[in-house]
Parts: C-alpha cells; structure tokens; sequence
C-alpha cells in the first residue's frame, strides 16, 4: 500500500542475503558474510525470522529502541543511522563531502577493526 513492503517477507530476503553471502566467498563462523541488513524495528514484521547478519538500525536523533521479538536487532546491531541530513545529529554531522547532506550512521563506540570483524571482513 503506497510503496510500504507488507507481509512475511524472510523467504525472498533470507535468500538474498544468503546469496550475496555466498558470492562473497566462505561464511565466517556459520554467518553470512561480508552482508548486512538494515531494518527499522517497527518494521520488523516483514522480515520475522532473520538470519544472523549485522544490522544498522534507523533511529533519528536517538539511540534505538527495541520491541520484543526484536532482541537479535539489538544484540547485533552494527550502527544506527541517526539523520538523513535533515537535522537529528545532535552535533554530530548532517553529511560528507562531496555529497552534501545525506544519510549518516553511528557505530556507536566501535571502533573501525572491531566494525571490520562485525561485518565480517575479517582483522586488518
């Protein structure tokens, strides 16, 4: 309805993910790699049963929340994105250059080897 994904959709997503996986070479401890997901949690109804993957979590100008049945987004959540360039940083930037104003994600408080490892491309 207007655009908005609606229904259990694991099957087709899950089959991406393992896919794009797959196309990247071996799997790292069982999981997906070199993949990630982004997924709101309010949202979380259309990908209900999700593969152990990272995830970057939109929340705008706060640090997310999570419903139950949402636990596996919040244990392995690799950064949240908290503005679209339209404000919400609080301090923190609104975009890049060249590219103006646009989406920006916090890792919040990892560091880049230890977001490396997460997204599973392995130690510098």
């Amino acid at each position: 309805m207007g655009g908005q994904i609606t229904g259990d959709n694991s099957d087709a997503f899950n089959r991406f993910v393992w896919g794009a996986s797959d196309w990247h070479g071996t799997q790292i401890d069982g999981r997906p790699r070199r993949t990630i997901g982004y997924l709101n949690p309010n949202d979380a109804n259309i990908w209900p049963t999700r593969p152990p993957i990272g995830w970057v979590i939109p929340s705008y100008g706060a640090v997310p929340s999570f419903p139950p049945g949402c636990e596996d987004l919040a244990a392995n959540m690799l950064a949240h994105q908290y503005t679209d360039g339209q404000g919400y940083g609080g301090g923190l930037p609104e975009g890049a250059s060249p590219f103006g104003n646009c989406d920006m994600n916090a890792a919040n408080g990892r560091d880049a080897d230890s977001l490396r490892v997460a997204m599973g491309i392995g130690v510098p």
